[in-house]
């Protein structure tokens, strides 16, 4: 779920990046925990929990420009404090641009526009 079928990404490189995000949380509870199936569009894990496998895949990808809409929005208040901590690990040595309505999601913004 979290390569994209990118065979270059190892398992422990998953592993690393849930853990890094906070994803390893819920993960670690599902029956077959990184091999538990996902169904389509992972309809039956929360919009937190979504986010939080959408940041693990940009750690496992490493992308030099990161574009996050909202990243914060329909999050309950205990995955949000989660989401929270990935978002100030997650932007760490890149250029992150952030549309929020949440001063919470861009509070340790360099730059407001």
């Amino acid at each position: 779920m979290l390569r994209l079928n990118n065979e270059k990404i190892s398992d422990e490189e998953v592993v690393k990046a849930c853990r890094y995000v906070n994803a390893d949380k819920f993960i670690e509870k599902l029956p077959k925990k990184y091999s538990d199936p996902v169904n389509e569009r992972g309809s039956t894990f929360s919009q937190g929990q979504r986010q939080l496998i959408a940041f693990a895949r940009a750690i496992a990808f490493d992308p030099p420009i990161l574009v996050l809409d909202e990243a914060t929005s329909n999050i309950d208040s205990e995955t949000e404090s989660l989401i929270q901590d990935a978002l100030n690990k997650l932007t760490i040595n890149r250029t992150t641009i952030i549309v929020a309505h949440r001063l919470s999601t861009i509070k340790n913004a360099d730059k407001m526009l």
